[in-house]
């Protein structure tokens, strides 16, 4: 299954919670495009003390500069709390939607997999779709409506020509850069998976026939075992 293909699997089975994420991609631009008018406003402080303007306009650039920085936290506030008010409910209906796929399997198809390798999968595995959910589907989104928002005012407000120059260098960063290296981080992603899936599979083993290991005098091949698989996945494998 491919990365887009996943994505869309987990936002099929989670659509029914997904609706309050729009409240997070919406503060999320909020909260960038007072970034960008932050910077701005220092700009315009800058250009304005070394114009010589009146007094006047020091206090009007501090209060400016508070304001949209506290609107600035509460536009992130907002982002954190729906991004991950969806996230942790996501989180509870996969693990559901696993065990409704798991338990008519049993016991038939379940006795060839590892118990320490299922449970790995309903816990540590689920949780990092959190990721996905809280930190990656706002910015996703926002990193293509946030460039595009500063392009059109950049062009109404300053230049066209300036927006033109800006914004091959924008189609680099967001768009080619982060493909380069993609293959060979998703390779060694799905090994790192894998690896932590063995030593969670061993570790289960290991405990559950604790007696065995002790009948058979296997104490040392076994920690040899879990350390090899420890080393490989401390390596980066």
């Amino acid at each position: 299954m491919t990365r887009r293909q996943l994505s869309l699997r987990l936002l099929s089975i989670t659509r029914r919670v997904l609706p309050p994420l729009a409240a997070s991609i919406v503060a999320r631009v909020v909260f960038l495009m007072i970034g960008v008018c932050l910077f701005a406003l220092g700009g315009w402080a800058v250009a304005s003390l070394a114009a010589g303007t009146s007094a006047w306009s020091i206090p009007v650039i501090i209060v400016c500069a508070v304001v949209l920085s506290l609107l600035k936290g509460g536009a992130r506030y907002l982002e954190q709390f729906a991004g991950h008010f969806v996230a942790f409910h996501c989180l509870a209906m996969l693990r559901n939607y696993f065990y409704d796929q798991l338990e008519p399997q049993a016991p038939a198809g379940t006795d060839r997999l590892d118990s320490g390798d299922i449970m790995n999968r309903v816990t540590k595995d689920i949780d990092r779709v959190e990721v996905f959910f809280a930190h990656t589907l706002a910015p996703v989104t926002t990193a293509i409506i946030v460039p595009i928002l500063t392009l059109v005012w950049m062009g109404t407000s300053v230049s066209w020509a300036v927006a033109a120059v800006l914004g091959p260098f924008l189609v680099v960063v967001g768009a080619i850069i982060p493909f380069l290296g993609s293959g060979a981080t998703a390779r060694a992603a799905r090994e790192l998976r894998d690896a932590r899936g063995a030593l969670a599979a061993h570790v289960t083993d290991s405990v559950q026939g604790v007696r065995e290991v002790l009948a058979f005098g296997a104490q040392e091949r076994r920690e040899a075992e879990m350390d090899d698989i420890e080393a490989r996945i401390d390596s980066g494998l």
